[in-house]
């Protein structure tokens, strides 16, 4: 990349296949959305650089296969890592309930200097929702990680995510910024609770 930039990190994203993780970063990166996405095979790899107090953050973004015959190949992708954002599709238990598989491997991997990043994906399927966004926030609680819910669909919170995920890895490194107001919304213990502040536009389609 012919950028310069001052800081580089390494954020991975994991889940089941088909939670969206794919669509996520093409909206974010390419603004581009298709709902026919081909699975993930291995890792794919790709960059973006945002700006957090004037200062230029490479996010080198790593996508991963959520398929189970891809999960042994993984592990070695994980060195380095400094954010794991975990995503699971609001209408699939079974996603969900997976998450903490890839929550440990992360943690036997790289240790507990990781940021996490919750994402309850595919929020425009709302009538189809079966993970309430009370059970993703009580995981996100439980272990410590940011929360939200997004929609490729609808480009619900997918800049934010990614924007939220560099702030908080360059806080970490540099200390917090001095607040505007002493009164700092939606922010407990380390939980981000990044609510519904607008109106998502309901889908029949799923991102990939």
């Amino acid at each position: 990349m012919s950028d310069s930039y001052d800081y580089n990190y390494k954020v991975i994203l994991l889940g089941d296949g088909g939670v969206g993780k794919s669509s996520m970063i093409q909206k974010y990166v390419y603004n581009k959305f298709s709902i026919h996405t081909s699975p993930t095979i291995g890792v794919v790899n790709t960059t973006k650089i945002v700006t957090v107090d004037d200062q230029k953050i490479l996010l080198n973004i790593w996508d991963t296969a959520g398929q189970e015959k891809y999960r042994s190949m993984l592990s070695s992708f994980f060195k380095g890592c400094r954010a794991a954002i975990l995503v699971y599709d609001i209408t699939n238990d079974h996603s969900f309930k997976s998450l903490d598989y890839w929550l440990k491997q992360v943690k036997d991997m790289s240790g507990d200097s990781v940021k996490f990043l919750l994402i309850g994906n595919k929020a425009d399927l709302e009538s189809s929702r079966t993970v309430t966004q009370k059970v993703g926030l009580e995981m996100a609680r439980v272990n410590n990680m940011l929360f939200m819910e997004t929609s490729c669909v609808s480009n619900y919170n997918i800049e934010r995510a990614f924007q939220e995920i560099a702030e908080s890895l360059y806080r970490s490194q540099v200390g917090p910024a001095k607040p505007l107001d002493p009164e700092i919304p939606n922010r407990m213990d380390g939980i981000s609770i990044l609510s519904h502040d607008s109106q998502i536009p309901k889908s029949k389609k799923c991102c990939n």
